[in-house]
């Protein structure tokens, strides 16, 4: 939620590795930045908030952690869902990440993207 986007290349492995909706594949530090920054562009008020946190594992062997958030924010910016609808979304996603050495080595992320679909097309027949 700060947009300390430096984070990214102290946390994440530079191999770090998303798979995410829509087959999306995100390789390494810059692509992963790439694709926040373009969610922020669309969504410029953004928020995620952790709704709940799992982890197992240790230093040795690393961490597997899961995570259900949800994201909030409004579609006032151009990007891959079109033109600026102004609807509001809210959606669930979830997260889980292999950490080890205390990087972020591999996630794969899932969130209701029909749901946003949904959210700027109903926005668009109203206004």
């Amino acid at each position: 939620n700060r947009r300390l986007f430096n984070v990214i290349a102290e946390r994440y492995a530079t191999s770090h590795e998303c798979i995410t909706t829509a087959h999306r594949k995100l390789h390494g530090q810059a692509e992963l930045t790439t694709f926040l920054i373009n969610l922020l562009g669309m969504f410029p008020d953004a928020g995620v908030t952790v709704d709940y946190l799992y982890w197992n594992g240790n230093e040795a062997e690393g961490f597997r952690a899961a995570v259900r958030w949800t994201f909030t924010g409004t579609h006032t910016g151009y990007g891959e869902f079109g033109a600026p609808s102004g609807a509001r979304v809210r959606i669930m996603g979830l997260s889980h990440h292999h950490i080890k050495n205390g990087k972020f080595h591999k996630e794969y992320t899932v969130f209701d993207e029909m749901e946003i679909l949904r959210r700027i097309a109903m926005q668009r027949l109203i206004a």
